[in-house]
């Protein structure tokens, strides 16, 4: 919905300083570096691992960044993630930004940052940006010159707080959501440790056994479809993390354990390597399959795996691989059954609450969706 507002170009509106220098003569300083690893996909920054070095003072002084300032991710992305995303900063400190980057300072005095960093956040996720990237031995590149001819929305100022004020309810009211479901996985985790103690040392000392006895192993039946192949449809297609796709027919119908086969994730541990899929599904070979014949054994061998470390299980090195000959070996300790089912009564219970919240993290986020969508969309 386009407003009865002023409009004015991106570039007429601030200026543009790029990335950082560190050069080699002294006096030098310490800054924090802020770089894409410090994007999120909902455009935030993430501070949590932001690198530190030290530069060249007198580059510095020009790259220094202030708060209100809105870094742009310029080089990087991928197929699926285009570059171009905004980060609105406000920090406190001494940080400058990475040379895959530029950064925008609002230079007009009609223009709040926050409500900046709103309308650039809504052109990335319309799509907008994507048309404007090249790609160059693997890495795509922003053409900047034409992303600061994107045409901006200047309504009085009184409006734009209005907006922001908005928008940064509901995201707060997302946030917080989220972090619940947060509270309640480390509840999970809790419990399992109460229970069981560390799969890593088994101080309980409970029995084992060898994960091949206790489930049978589908891989033989998955059938990868490559992108160009598959046909658009409604089953859940799986992959080494999760979902990837969705397709026309399924190979497997019930419930399964899935445990990633391959991929970095393997070792990072960003998402759980294992994880259940229900219902009608596809599964490629980057994620083994096993069905279990007792859903409360399914469910402690899930967990049990979300807190083992399987580093030394791991081969390859450009592509970390955890075979089927070392996962079917992988030793479980049992307690008793009793145990197990409480266990599994509780993890239910918590499954039940997070999807509850889960469902109302997107209702709020087709809200935001659509008041963005209503202020920002062209």
């Amino acid at each position: 919905m386009k407003h009865d507002w002023e409009y004015k170009k991106l570039g007429e509106v601030c200026d543009v300083i790029n990335g950082l220098w560190t050069g080699k003569k002294p006096p030098f300083v310490k800054v924090g570096v802020i770089r894409n690893t410090n994007f999120t996909k909902s455009c935030t920054l993430d501070s949590s691992d932001i690198f530190y070095t030290d530069v060249e003072e007198k580059s510095y002084a020009k790259r220094k960044l202030q708060k209100g300032d809105i870094i742009i991710e310029k080089s990087g992305g991928s197929e699926k993630q285009p570059v171009g995303r905004p980060i609105l900063f406000e920090l406190d400190g001494e940080y400058s930004f990475s040379n895959f980057t530029s950064t925008l300072r609002i230079n007009k005095g009609f223009l709040i940052p926050s409500f900046l960093h709103k309308v650039l956040v809504g052109l990335y996720f319309q799509g907008k940006t994507r048309p404007l990237q090249s790609k160059t031995t693997g890495i795509h590149n922003l053409d900047f010159n034409k992303f600061l001819r994107f045409s901006i929305p200047v309504p009085p100022i009184p409006i734009q707080e209005q907006i922001v004020a908005e928008l940064d309810k509901v995201s707060e009211i997302i946030e917080k959501k989220k972090q619940q479901v947060k509270e309640l996985d480390n509840l999970a985790q809790s419990i399992f440790y109460d229970m069981f103690g560390d799969p890593n040392i088994n101080g309980k000392k409970w029995g084992t056994k060898k994960l091949s006895s206790l489930c049978k192993n589908l891989d033989s039946q998955r059938k990868p479809i490559t992108a160009k192949d598959r046909v658009v449809g409604t089953i859940p297609y799986y992959g080494a993390s999760g979902i990837v796709d969705y397709v026309e027919g399924y190979i497997f119908d019930g419930e399964y354990l899935l445990v990633s086969e391959d991929g970095a994730n393997l070792l990072l541990r960003h998402t759980p390597i294992a994880f259940v899929a229900k219902g009608k599904i596809w599964v490629n070979n980057h994620a083994h399959i096993l069905e279990f014949d007792n859903k409360s054994l399914q469910t402690f061998v899930e967990y049990f795996f979300k807190f083992l470390d399987i580093s030394h299980l791991i081969t390859g090195c450009a592509q970390p691989k955890l075979t089927q000959g070392n996962l079917k070996n992988i030793d479980i300790f049992l307690p008793s059954n009793i145990l197990i089912d409480s266990f599994a009564q509780k993890i239910e219970a918590i499954e039940k609450q997070k999807e509850l919240i889960n469902q109302s993290i997107k209702e709020a986020q087709l809200l935001f969706d659509s008041r963005m969508d209503y202020w920002f969309g062209m």
